[in-house]
């Protein structure tokens, strides 16, 4: 029997007539008894089957991690995909890191320290990146090659 849920979104992806990838995206409000089931999460079906990139039955996903897994499915069907030039670290939510915050004391730069907040994306610039939750300053972006985990 097929999904009887609506999904709140839906992107397919071709190429010169070929299908891709049809990902279809659920609130994460319809699985409200589960855990991990936040609002603002989504649950994605693709090609027909649940995706979930950390190997668990009911598996909630932001915005930014379905942009980055699309734009994964995007470069894997492009002619030239960019390569990023640095390696993806497995950061997980809640680490606690260092970042420069621009100022310098004799020519070293000074550091915040903060948490991972979100999970690693590749930027435009093709650098891996992390928004990481700094006290006053909410969350900041910041490229993985400029952090010290603490």
């Amino acid at each position: 029997m097929g999904e009887k849920r609506k999904e709140n979104f839906s992107i397919l992806l071709k190429k010169t007539s070929k299908t891709y990838f049809k990902i279809k995206l659920y609130e994460s409000a319809l699985w409200a008894d589960q855990p991990g089931a936040k609002d603002g999460l989504y649950r994605l079906k693709v090609n027909g089957s649940w995706y979930s990139p950390r190997n668990i039955k009911y598996d909630f996903m932001s915005l930014i991690e379905v942009l980055a897994f699309f734009r994964d499915g995007l470069f894997s069907v492009a002619e030239d995909t960019p390569a990023p030039q640095t390696k993806r670290l497995s950061l997980p939510l809640g680490t606690r890191v260092r970042v420069p915050n621009g100022e310098t004391v004799k020519e070293k730069p000074k550091m915040d320290r903060g948490f991972v907040g979100l999970p690693a994306f590749l930027g435009g610039d093709q650098q891996w990146h992390v928004f990481v939750s700094i006290v006053g300053r909410r969350l900041v972006q910041v490229p993985i090659h400029e952090l010290e985990v603490v």
